[in-house]
């Protein structure tokens, strides 16, 4: 009879469930856990955040700088020694140039025309780099090259390697032998500090002076 009651007792505690005490202990552990977890979870996400952020903003620097050197390759192209293109504007912020294309024929007539993209104009404005065809006449049409820029700057060099100032004179235009590109760009990142990329890069005109 004993034997029987203490077992029916032993049975009762041991299947009485968890006292008060337990379940703030387990949920100060599981609070514990789950606060460690967010926290990994959230650095993750803001360092994903970034790196991606700043994944972007590079190959948006490189590639418009890869069209800036490209287009600025071709000023002063003259095939036909027309003496109708070459380098119209230099500042630091600004550059205009022209030169000849091919007409529908697959010629070059040596005459400065507003089709073709013939005349080019780079200019900052505000947070952005604009792409300006035809400038100064009615065909003037702009297109963003990208934005987020902080800076842009233009920097001029004759044959011996000369800065020539900015504004270039104008009557030293033609003494342009390369353009050095400086641009900063930045982009906000999330929660953490905007992301900013700088690049410079020297392109040599290869159709001056020729």
């Amino acid at each position: 009879m004993n034997c029987l009651k203490t077992t029916k007792q032993n049975d009762f505690i041991n299947n009485r469930g968890f006292s008060l005490i337990e379940l703030l202990i387990s949920l100060v552990i599981i609070s514990i856990v789950s606060v460690a977890v967010y926290g990994v979870f959230y650095l993750a996400s803001r360092s994903y955040t970034t790196q991606s952020v700043s994944a972007d903003v590079q190959q948006s620097i490189r590639a418009a700088t890869e069209v800036l050197m490209q287009d600025i390759r071709t000023a002063g192209l003259d095939p036909t020694s027309s003496g109708n293109f070459g380098i119209e504007l230099a500042e630091a912020t600004k550059f205009r140039f022209t030169s000849d294309s091919s007409d529908t024929g697959g010629d070059f007539n040596g005459i400065l025309e507003d089709i073709n993209s013939e005349r080019v104009t780079y200019e900052f404005q505000g947070t952005q780099v604009n792409q300006i065809l035809y400038e100064t006449t009615a065909s003037e049409i702009s297109y963003p090259l990208i934005s987020g820029v902080q800076d842009l700057t233009f920097t001029y060099f004759d044959s011996a390697g000369n800065d020539l100032g900015s504004p270039v004179p104008a009557l030293q235009l033609g003494d342009i032998r390369s353009v050095t590109i400086a641009i900063i760009v930045q982009e906000p990142a999330g929660r953490d500090e905007p992301v900013s990329r700088t690049l410079t890069k020297s392109v040599k005109c290869r159709n001056i002076g020729l």
